[in-house]
C-alpha cells in the first residue's frame, strides 16, 4: 500500500550515544553522505544508513546521525550539501518508493550511466572538428586524448578506491581543502550552465531547419533558439528530479537513434558518401589544432562524475572495468561516425551534422536531435535550481517560494539563450565547455588529487608524468582559446567584408 504522505521515515545508527531518533525526510530534501565507519548490531539499521541517504532533511541537534568529519565539512550549517547534484544521480527518489535509493547500480547499469553522459552531442560536431583540423590533426588529437583521459581516469580511480567517497567535491575538500572546493563547485555549475547553452543551439538551429529558413529567411537563427528556448520552458515547471526522469529515459533511446538515421543518411546520400567520397580531403590544419584537442574534449568530460558513478555501484572495485569498456565504445564510436560523415561531406560538414542533411531523412535527424535537447534541457537545469532551493529551504512553506524558483530557472534559460546567441554555432559553445570545464577534471583536478594523495616518494616518475600533463592540459586550454579568439575574429572579418 502506497503512503499518504510524501515523508519517509529513516532510521539512524547509535554511535555510541544513548537514544535513538528518527529523520523525516521529503522528495525535496537536501544531500547528505553516508558515514562508512559505524557499526550497529540492528543489521537493518546499519544497511539503512550505509546505503547513501540522497533525500535527509536538515538533522535536529537531538538526532544521533553521525557525520565523517569530511562530510560535515562540506555540508552548511543549514545542513545543505555543497557540491551540486549531477545530472546522473539527481539524489531524488519517488516518494511512493523508500527502498528505491538503497538499491546499488550493477556493473552494466553504471556502464550505460557514463556511457550516456560522455556520450551526449559530441558526435554531433565532431565531423566538423575533422573538417577544420584536418584528418590527421583530429586523429594526433583524439590520440592524445585518449591515451592522457584513460591515465588520469586511472589515476583518479586510484584515488577513490583509498578514499570512497560519492562526489568530486568531497574528495577534493579532503585532499585539497576548502579553496580547492570552491573552484571544483563552480566550474561544475558552469559546466552544466554551457551544456543549457549547447542544447538552445542544437534545438534552435534545428528547429531553424525545420521551419525551412534557409530558404525563405522568415526565422533567424538567433530567433530560432529563441523559440527553442521558448518551447523547453514549460519543463522547467516539473518540481522535482522524480518528474523529470522520464526525459532521461527518453534522451538516451532517442541518442541510439539519431546515432542510426545520421549513419543511415550519409550511406544514402547523394552525389557523395563513404562508398564514393568527396575528392578534396583536408589533412592537417595547425592553426585549429588546439581549438579542436579543446573541442574534441568534450566527448572524454566523465570524469566529473566518477565518484558519484563509482561510489553508485554494488561493486565499485568493478568500475576500472566500466571505464575501460566504456572507452573503447567511445572511441570505436566516435572514430567511425565522423570518417563516415566527413567522407560524405568534406569542406561542407556543418557545425552540426544534421544540417548537411535534407529531405524525409534530414527532417526526422533534425525532430530527433530537437527533442533530444529538449529531454536533457530540464535536467541540466535541475542542479543549478537544486542549489538556490536548497539555500531557501526555510522559506520553502511560503506562498512566493516556487513562483520565485520557477522565475529563477526561466532566468538561467534567458540567460543561456543570451549566452549561445553571442557563442555561435555548437562547436564554439562545446570548444569553451572543453577549454573551461573538460580541461580542469581531465587534465588538473584528477592529477593533482593523485599526486597530493599518494605523494612523489611511491613513483616520482609518475608524480613528475602528471606534472607534465598538467602543465600540457593547461597550456593546451590556452591555445585553443587564443584560436578560438582568432577564429571568430576572423570569421567576423569575413562577414563584414
Amino acid at each position: 500500500m502506497k503512503p499518504e504522505t510524501s515523508a519517509i521515515q529513516h532510521p539512524t545508527v547509535s554511535s555510541g550515544l544513548s537514544g535513538d531518533a528518527n529523520v523525516v525526510v521529503s522528495e525535496e530534501t537536501p544531500l547528505i553522505q553516508r558515514d562508512g565507519g559505524i557499526e550497529d548490531g540492528n543489521s537493518a539499521r546499519t544497511s539503512a544508513l550505509r546505503n547513501r541517504w540522497s533525500i535527509i532533511d536538515k538533522v535536529p541537534s537531538t538526532s544521533n546521525l553521525a557525520l565523517s568529519p569530511m562530510v560535515s565539512a562540506s555540508v552548511t550549517k543549514s545542513g545543505q550539501l555543497m557540491t551540486p547534484v549531477s545530472i546522473l544521480n539527481t539524489g531524488l527518489v519517488n516518494p511512493d518508493d523508500p527502498l528505491a535509493e538503497v538499491t546499488k547500480c550493477t556493473e552494466s547499469e553504471a556502464f550505460a550511466n557514463f556511457l550516456n553522459y560522455m556520450f551526449g552531442a559530441a558526435f554531433v560536431f565532431y565531423p566538423f572538428v575533422m573538417a577544420q583540423a584536418g584528418v590527421w590533426g583530429f586523429l594526433i588529437c583524439l590520440f592524445v586524448l585518449s591515451v592522457l583521459s584513460v591515465h588520469t581516469g586511472l589515476c583518479l580511480n586510484t584515488v577513490l578506491e583509498d578514499e570512497p567517497v560519492e562526489t568530486f567535491g568531497e574528495i577534493t575538500l579532503k585532499l585539497l581543502g576548502q579553496n580547492w572546493l570552491f573552484v571544483v563547485v563552480s566550474i561544475q555549475y558552469a559546466e552544466l550552465f554551457f551544456y543549457l547553452c549547447g542544447y538552445i543551439v542544437l534545438m534552435g538551429d534545428n528547429l531553424v531547419m525545420l521551419c525551412g529558413a534557409s530558404e525563405n529567411h522568415w526565422l533567424s537563427i538567433p530567433m530560432g533558439r529563441l523559440l527553442g528556448t521558448v518551447i523547453v520552458a514549460p519543463s522547467l515547471l516539473l518540481k522535482t528530479a522524480s518528474s523529470i526522469a522520464p526525459l532521461s529515459v527518453w534522451s538516451v533511446r532517442i541518442s541510439f537513434v539519431m546515432v542510426g538515421l545520421l549513419v543511415l543518411g550519409e550511406f544514402i546520400n547523394k552525389p557523395h558518401s563513404p562508398y564514393n567520397p568527396v575528392t578534396e580531403i583536408k589533412w592537417f590544419d595547425w592553426s585549429t589544432l588546439f581549438l579542436s584537442h579543446s573541442s574534441l574534449m568534450i566527448g572524454f568530460s566523465g570524469h566529473a562524475v566518477l565518484p558519484e558513478l563509482k561510489g553508485q555501484m554494488e561493486n565499485p572495485d568493478r568500475f576500472r572495468n566500466v571505464f575501460k569498456n566504456t572507452y573503447i565504445v567511445l572511441i570505436t564510436a566516435y572514430i567511425s561516425t565522423t570518417f563516415t560523415a566527413y567522407l560524405t561531406f568534406g569542406a561542407d560538414t556543418g557545425n552540426q551534422i544534421s544540417l548537411n542533411f535534407s529531405g524525409w531523412i534530414g527532417y526526422l535527424i533534425q525532430i530527433f536531435i530537437f527533442i533530444n535537447g529538449y529531454s536533457r534541457f530540464a535536467l541540466t537545469t535541475f542542479p543549478i535550481s537544486l542549489f538556490v532551493e536548497q539555500q531557501m529551504h526555510k522559506y520553502k512553506r511560503r506562498k512566493w517560494y516556487w513562483k520565485f524558483i520557477y522565475s529563477f530557472r526561466l532566468g538561467v534559460a534567458l540567460l543561456a539563450w543570451i549566452v549561445s546567441c553571442l557563442l555561435g554555432n555548437l562547436d564554439q559553445v562545446m570548444g569553451v565547455v572543453g577549454i573551461v570545464c573538460a580541461t580542469f577534471f581531465v587534465y588538473i583536478i584528477s592529477l593533482m588529487l593523485y599526486n597530493v594523495h599518494v605523494g612523489r616518494e611511491h613513483s616520482c616518475a609518475i608524480w613528475c608524468l602528471n606534472w607534465v600533463i598538467i602543465i600540457f592540459g593547461t597550456l593546451s586550454a590556452v591555445l585553443g582559446f587564443y584560436q578560438l579568439l582568432m577564429g571568430s575574429a576572423d570569421g567576423q572579418a569575413s562577414s563584414s567584408a
